[in-house]
Order: C-alpha cells, then structure tokens, then sequence
C-alpha cells in the first residue's frame, strides 16, 4: 500500500469515529442480512462485538504503515476466528458486508480512490488471518 492509500484510510476513520457504533452495528446487520448462515458463529451480544470490531479496525488502519508489526496480532486474531469455526469464505462475505457499510456511511466521501484503498488493506488483512489459519489447521 503506499502512503497515500493509507492516509486515505486513515481519513476515512476519522469521520467513521464518531458513529463508530452505529456503524459497527449497522455493518453486522448487513453481514446477516446477505448471509443470514454466519449468524450462529457470532454467540456474543452484537453490540459488544461491533465495540470489537470497530475498536480492532481503528487500532489495524493506525498503524497500516507498521504491517508488518500488525501481521503478528493479526496471526493471533485468525487463530481465535479459527476457534469460532471462521472460514476462509467467510472473508469475503464480511467483505462485502464491511464495503457495503463504509459506503453507506460515508456516502460521498466513498470515492474509487478511497475504496480501492480499503480493498488492498482488507486483502492484506484477509491473506494473512487466512494464511494463519490454513497453517494452523495443518
């Protein structure tokens, strides 16, 4: 990614921030909206999991320029998602759902530049927990 794709990121968040719930919430509602099947891996109350998730998406879009001191947190991220039953499909899905949502929420602040960003950092992400997993399950 270069410094400008993460900058951009990184922008994108800073106005995400303030709505970091609702958009946290409405991004899960999506996700079993189109596949309705995960539902059952998720056994935590979903406002608590959006706290989650918006809270590892801050902390993983701050550093994106150290990726490489992210790949071990994200190695141990991958190994609980194994544990929940997560599969490598299930990345895409999420995908989708998470896309969906930024756009949504940032309406015209979603522009190409910002989501082909979103899309090298999400593949990144995606490649390495996956990775740890198909390693893991070895």
């Amino acid at each position: 990614m270069t410094a400008r794709e993460i900058e951009t990121i990184q922008e994108s968040m800073e106005i995400i921030l303030p709505d970091a719930m609702v958009v946290g919430t409405k991004m899960y509602e999506r996700l079993f909206e189109i596949a309705s099947e995960v539902r059952p891996l998720f056994k935590e109350d979903i406002e608590k999991q959006s706290r989650k998730l918006m809270s590892i998406l801050v902390h993983i879009t701050a550093n994106l320029d150290q990726f490489d001191m992210l790949k071990e947190e994200l190695e141990q991220l991958a190994i609980k998602h194994e544990a929940y039953q997560v599969e490598a499909a299930h990345y895409d899905i999420l995908r989708a759902a998470l896309f969906w949502t930024l756009e949504q929420h940032l309406q015209a602040a979603w522009t190409p530049e910002m989501a082909t960003a979103w899309g090298k950092a999400y593949q990144a992400i995606a490649s390495s927990m996956i990775a740890t997993q198909v390693k893991a399950a070895k």
